[in-house]
C-alpha cells in the first residue's frame, strides 16, 4: 500500500489550496453612492499606509477616494473616515492600483477590523468610474459568508448607509501597514491555466507548481493532490515530486477513467514514503503517459496573484513547467496543487534529533 497502514485515514493536504471552480467578477463603481469596501483585521498596533486592489478603468477616472474606516459593531464600515488617500491617475488597463497617500496618523488597535472603503469621487461617474475585479470559487478562509469574518468585502448602492455582503466571493486586495506587513488577498482571478499549449501537460510535458519547503519542517508525502480537468484522452493521469529539476518520486499511475472533462480534485499516492527536508525546492507536478498539446492533455486551475508580492499569495505553491529536463516559472500564477502528507506522521523527526526522540519513547 502507498502508505501502509495509513491507508485507511485521509492524508493531509500541504500546503492548504484555495480553489474550488475558479473564476472572477466585477464591480463597476459607476455612480457616486455605489461603494466597495473591505475588511482588515489588524494584529499590532501600526499604521495604515497603503491599499492594493485590482482592477480597469472606463473613460477618463481621476479621482478616487479610499477611506480607512472603522467597524460599526455591526459588521459594515461606520462611515467616518479615519484617514484617507486618492489616486487621481487610474488608467483604464486592468492592473493592480496602489493608493499609498494616506497620512498615516492613526493608530489601528490590534485584534480589531477596520474596513477600506473605494469611492469614486470623480465629477461624472457615470461615465467615467473604476471597475474593481473579484475572485470567486475559493475556499475558506479566503472567502467566507458571515460578514464578521476576516477578508470579507461589501457593496453600497445607497452612499454607505446600508451594506450588502459579497458572499461567496473574495476581492483581490492588500492592506498595508507601517511595519512592512500586508494583509489580504493578492488573487485577482480564478482560472484554468489552458489557454495556449505551454499550459497543457502530456507525455515529457510536466506542469505544476514550484515552491521551498519551510525552515524546520520535515514533510512525509505520500502522494500530490490537484485540482485538474482533462482533454481528450491522453492516457494515465501520473503525479511528480522533484527536488528542483530531480525527480524524487512519481505516483502510480491514475486510471483515465478516474479523471474528468470537467473541474475534478485528483490524487496521486506514491509507492513509497518520500522525505522532504527543510529549504529543499520542490516541484509538484503532473503528467501523462500520452497525449499532446493540441487536443489530448490536462491542465490546472488556480489563482492569478499580484506578481509583485508573491510572499503574500495564498499558496505556497508558483507555477512552474518542466520540458525535456528544463524548468520554467511563472510569477504571479499559483496552481491548485498541493503535497500529499502521512496522515499518522505527517511530519519527519530530523535525523539529528532521532536519538532524542527514541529515548523518549
Amino acid at each position: 500500500m502507498p502508505i501502509g497502514d495509513n491507508s485507511i485515514c485521509h492524508p493531509l493536504i500541504y500546503p492548504f489550496n484555495i480553489v474550488a471552480t475558479p473564476g472572477s467578477g466585477t464591480l463597476a463603481l459607476s455612480s457616486a453612492t455605489t461603494f466597495i469596501a473591505f475588511s482588515v483585521l489588524v494584529r499590532a498596533a501600526v499604521t495604515f499606509t497603503k491599499f492594493r486592489f485590482y482592477g480597469s478603468g472606463t473613460g477618463t477616472v481621476n479621482s478616487v477616494t479610499v477611506e480607512l474606516q472603522a467597524d460599526n459593531g455591526a459588521g459594515s464600515p461606520s462611515g467616518t473616515a479615519l484617514d484617507t488617500g486618492t489616486i487621481t491617475s487610474y488608467g483604464g488597463t486592468a492592473a493592480w492600483r496602489e493608493c499609498n497617500n494616506f497620512t498615516g496618523n492613526q493608530t489601528l488597535t490590534p485584534g480589531a477590523t477596520y474596513w477600506i472603503v473605494i469611492k469614486n469621487t470623480t465629477s461624472t461617474p457615470a461615465s467615467n468610474y473604476p471597475t474593481v475585479t473579484f475572485a470567486y470559487g475559493l475556499m475558506p478562509p479566503w472567502v467566507n459568508t458571515d460578514s464578521s469574518q476576516v477578508r470579507h468585502h461589501k457593496k453600497s448602492t445607497t452612499d454607505g448607509s446600508t451594506w450588502v455582503s459579497a458572499v461567496g466571493t473574495c476581492a483581490a486586495y492588500m492592506a498595508g501597514f507601517s511595519d512592512g506587513s500586508w494583509y489580504g488577498v493578492p488573487g485577482y482571478a480564478g482560472g484554468y491555466f489552458s489557454t495556449s499549449g505551454v499550459d497543457r501537460a502530456y507525455t515529457g510535458v510536466d506542469l505544476g507548481g514550484v515552491g521551498v519547503i519551510p525552515d524546520d519542517a520535515w514533510l512525509n508525502v505520500v502522494g500530490i493532490w490537484g485540482w485538474i480537468r482533462r482533454v481528450g484522452s491522453p492516457g494515465a493521469l501520473r503525479l511528480k515530486i522533484y527536488a528542483g529539476t530531480s525527480l524524487l518520486c512519481q505516483s502510480m499511475d491514475v486510471p483515465q477513467t478516474q479523471t474528468s472533462t470537467s473541474a475534478t480534485a485528483v490524487s496521486g499516492f506514491f509507492n513509497k514514503l518520500v522525505t522532504i527536508p527543510p529549504r529543499t525546492l520542490i516541484r509538484a507536478m503532473v503528467t501523462a503517459e500520452g497525449g499532446d498539446n493540441t487536443s489530448n492533455y490536462y491542465y490546472l486551475s488556480g489563482q492569478f496573484c499580484d506578481a509583485d508580492y508573491p510572499q503574500n499569495a495564498p499558496s505556497l505553491f508558483t507555477y512552474t513547467r518542466i520540458d525535456g529536463g528544463v524548468a520554467t516559472d511563472t510569477a504571479g500564477k499559483h496552481p491548485a496543487i498541493a503535497l500529499l502528507l502521512d496522515a499518522k506522521q505527517p511530519f519527519a523527526v530530523p535525523p539529528i534529533n532521532r536519538r532524542q526522540f527514541n529515548s523518549m519513547r
